[in-house]
């Protein structure tokens, strides 16, 4: 399959870089004595949330209810809600 024969929109994601970006991204948080909890808004994807969780304590990080139901039914326990919330009508007030 050609990268021009995937049909759109798609994640496509380079395996190897991913997985020396999500190793490195675990070794600075686990040295600078941190716990690493990754965003998934750009992969939304269980697999992708896999590497970037290894060797860490497994957080993540969702910016939709509808992500976090996902990650919760793929077995990911601690999921954190990433969204500010203001009171209505407080956006216009000073």
């Amino acid at each position: 399959m050609k990268l021009a024969d995937i049909k759109t929109p798609a994640l496509v994601l380079e395996l190897g870089r991913l997985r020396r970006n999500t190793r490195r991204m675990s070794a600075r948080a686990r040295d600078a004595g941190v716990k690493l909890r990754p965003h998934m808004k750009t992969a939304k994807c269980a697999q992708v949330a896999q590497l970037a969780v290894e060797g860490s304590f497994g957080g993540v990080t969702v910016s939709t209810l509808a992500e976090a139901a996902y990650f919760i039914e793929q077995g990911y326990r601690d999921v954190t809600y990433a969204v500010a919330m203001v009171p209505a009508g407080s956006a216009h007030r000073r």
